[in-house]
């Protein structure tokens, strides 16, 4: 059922980078005010839980959640900065490849227990790994050394944060766990606005003056769709991860190659202006390419499944 609720999470995830590409027109102005916006929205999930399914957990637990709710902040900062210093095809294929594997490296130094992988599940392991890689990358990957630190960084915090929150999902009912986590994304975002330019980007919020723009009903509803597309896919990222034993979390991530291969596939569907508005090639060559890697993922899911 985790495995569904992966892929699942993945899809919508596609669809709302499609619909982002979309409706924005300017680059994104500050890493470090993305990185607090996102982490403030996701504090209202904490006050939108009904708090009677809220269970105070002991003190080890409690810290788990609020570390997995502040990783995640700071990866996405990470994420964020690295983005504007190189292009993506370079960062988001290694933080792909990497992020599984750290993901295993800390179960595996948190809960020594945890049983290795199987011939079968290190295979799929493998293929989906590599799947993800080769269906993100672009037609040229040349990583720098800094490039390389960022996208290692990037991973080691998003993977920190799925194991922590592990801890806090095997232990406490899933809606309470949730708000924990929640609640360490929303402090790390405050924490964002010792920042002097996190503060100058909120503030200018409220103190613009020119005329609001008016957005035309289409527009409006890509929006609140988007909002849902994304609020939907982390849900059921984290239904995934409370599902998913210990040793299988590491697959959580490796099954991300499914968003590049439904970016892909959404693409090919989508008008010429549209692709040319989302910068995907589609040539013959990209094609045969991305297909082949798209049916190492196919495989690798059905040794995982089977």
């Amino acid at each position: 059922m985790w495995i569904v609720a992966a892929i699942v999470a993945y899809f919508l995830l596609a669809v709302a980078v499609l619909i982002d590409k979309y409706l924005l027109a300017e680059s994104i102005p500050s890493p470090k005010f993305y990185a607090f916006a996102i982490g403030i929205l996701s504090g209202v999930v904490f006050f939108l839980i009904p708090f009677g399914a809220l269970t105070v957990p002991p003190l080890p637990i409690f810290l788990s959640g609020f570390l997995a709710g502040s990783f995640h902040v700071f990866a996405l900062l990470i994420l964020f900065t690295s983005l504007q210093k190189f292009e993506a095809s370079r960062i988001v294929p290694a933080i792909g490849g990497i992020m599984p594997i750290f993901t295993f490296a800390l179960t595996f130094l948190l809960v020594p227990e945890i049983q290795i992988f199987s011939g079968k599940e290190f295979a799929a392991f493998l293929l989906l790994v590599g799947g993800t890689v080769g269906v993100s990358a672009g037609q040229r990957i040349s990583l720098t050394m800094q490039s390389l630190l960022y996208a290692a960084l990037a991973a080691l915090l998003f993977a920190g944060s799925v194991v922590f929150a592990k801890f806090v999902y095997v232990t406490q009912p899933l809606l309470s766990a949730a708000q924990w986590v929640v609640l360490g994304s929303f402090s790390t975002a405050l924490f964002l606005l010792v920042s002097k330019e996190v503060r100058g980007e909120v503030f200018a919020l409220f103190r613009r003056k020119e005329k609001k723009t008016k957005f035309s009903r289409r527009t409006i509803f890509l929006f609140w769709l988007n909002r849902i597309m994304g609020g939907g896919a982390v849900a059921l990222q984290h239904v995934a991860v409370f599902l998913a034993p210990f040793g299988a979390i590491a697959f959580v991530h490796a099954l991300a190659g499914f968003q590049y291969a439904f970016l892909f596939i959404l693409a090919l569907m989508l008008s010429a202006k549209h692709l040319r508005l989302l910068e995907e090639d589609i040539s013959s060559a990209v094609i045969v390419r991305k297909t082949v890697f798209i049916f190492l993922i196919g495989t690798g899911l059905v040794l995982l499944a089977l």
